[in-house]
């Protein structure tokens, strides 16, 4: 068998997801602040919001999606797309705000688009990074980074931080409305 020297046996990684997570959540260091501090600007704005996302980070970008449209109390406008696409969409004009989501920060056509957008721009990435537009980040030194193909600490991390960011403003996102969302 092929022992590979970058990623670690599953059974590893899956017995460090709740200290990877937790750590990611931890109160002191006050991440989630961030994500509901975001999400209260985009919900009293009450604005068309695109996300865009690629791979792992669609799945925190359709969640995110869930969730700005649970907030909006008037039926904010919210949808998810590819960084591919952002270029070729006919009405990007009509969006105010532009989330980027991405683990690294650095996945292609996410600072073009960022770069290029007129409206209110967030990068939601692991790493801080210096821009001038507002970054979410959920980096953390207090665990040690998962060593796979696919995170799920870096899936998990920020799905967490919107969690609690929605129940900390007496906001939940309950199994029922997930699932009426999801079929249509």
């Amino acid at each position: 068998m092929i022992e590979h020297k970058h990623t670690e046996p599953a059974k590893i990684n899956f017995s460090k997801l709740e200290e990877r997570i937790m750590a990611i959540n931890d109160p002191f260091l006050g991440k989630f602040n961030n994500v509901r501090e975001m999400l209260y600007e985009l919900t009293i704005e009450n604005k068309p919001t695109l996300i865009m996302a690629t791979g792992g980070s669609k799945v925190i970008a359709y969640y995110l999606q869930l969730i700005i449209e649970r907030l909006g109390f008037t039926g904010i406008i919210c949808e998810v797309i590819e960084p591919r696409d952002y270029f070729y969409k006919e009405n990007r004009d009509s969006f105010s705000n532009l989330i980027a989501i991405s683990a690294s920060g650095n996945t292609n056509g996410i600072e073009e688009a960022l770069t290029s957008f007129k409206g209110k721009k967030y990068l939601v990435c692991e790493k801080k990074n210096d821009t001038n537009y507002k970054v979410i980040s959920w980096e953390n030194e207090l665990y040690e980074r998962e060593k796979s193909f696919i995170s799920l600490a870096t899936s998990l991390g920020p799905i967490a931080l919107m969690l609690d960011s929605t129940t900390s403003l007496n906001l939940e996102l309950g199994s029922n409305e997930i699932k009426k969302k999801t079929v249509r």
